[in-house]
């Protein structure tokens, strides 16, 4: 990771993209913003230029990462054919290879916008990876990651891939409620799961709550940084099956549009 004394990021969003190839399942090809840089050394605007270039990658990554449990040679082999693009095409053709395969496939031929959604749709718990890449988006999308603020950078770098960084249920998978566990689980069925229960949080207030119910959470979320969580405290005063699942449309939708509506 390039760090703050080495070099200033942009915005926010591109302090946040380099993490997120990091954390993929791809971070072997964090390399390529070395190769970049190299290539185009000698250009006084290389610094702007690998950015577009960068977010888009981290995109294609965290796409990959999600719709799959493990890292596959199709996106090791068409990071490869990334890397001779870069090294021995100009920067359009470039960019227009990257762009191509957000409306592309992967090896099942399967459409990747429908199987990102088809996966944001239904319970995203099962692995780690998985269900902390997806809330790390959801989180960085609710800041203001178009911000050129250094403090702020720092800030949300230290929230979203920091130590800090928990998953929180905001209805308790083990409700504290024993009595009525079971028949809230049968209830809520995958949404207990799903993203619409799903929030990033510091682990302290995560651990403090424990199973908790909705209004006392409610309480300790006031001490959060997590702009998501604020989000929450004035958009649900109550929690119920049907603001989870509305919930759950949002967050598919907000990503989904920064994912695939705003490739560069």
């Amino acid at each position: 990771m390039i760090h703050r004394d080495e070099a200033a990021y942009p915005t926010v969003e591109d302090a946040c993209v380099v993490s997120f190839i990091e954390r993929s399942r791809y971070s072997k090809f964090g390399v390529f913003i070395y190769m970049f840089l190299y290539k185009y050394s000698q250009q006084e605007d290389s610094w702007e230029m690998v950015f577009p270039f960068l977010r888009n990658m981290s995109r294609i990554y965290w796409i990959f990462s999600i719709i799959f449990q493990r890292r596959v040679y199709h996106l090791d082999s068409w990071s490869y054919e990334c890397m001779d693009y870069l090294m021995d095409r100009p920067y359009p053709e470039l960019m227009d290879f990257i762009r191509l395969k957000f409306a592309g496939t992967d090896q099942y031929e399967r459409n990747l916008k429908a199987e990102v959604t088809r996966y944001l749709t239904g319970p995203v718990t099962a692995n780690y990876k998985t269900k902390t890449l997806i809330c790390r988006m959801s989180a960085m999308l609710d800041e203001n990651y178009i911000s050129n603020s250094a403090e702020l950078e720092t800030a949300v770098t230290q929230r979203l891939f920091g130590d800090v960084f928990d998953v929180e249920h905001i209805q308790s998978y083990q409700d504290k409620n024993v009595a009525e566990r079971e028949a809230i689980l049968a209830a809520w069925g995958g949404e207990i799961n799903a993203i619409g229960n799903l929030v990033a949080i510091e682990s302290s207030i995560n651990r403090s709550m424990r199973n908790d119910e909705y209004a006392d959470k409610r309480l300790a979320y006031q001490s959060s940084l997590f702009p998501s969580v604020a989000k929450i405290l004035v958009d649900y005063p109550t929690l119920g099956l049907d603001f989870a699942v509305a919930r759950k449309g949002l967050e598919i939708e907000k990503i989904i549009n920064y994912i695939f509506e705003n490739v560069e």
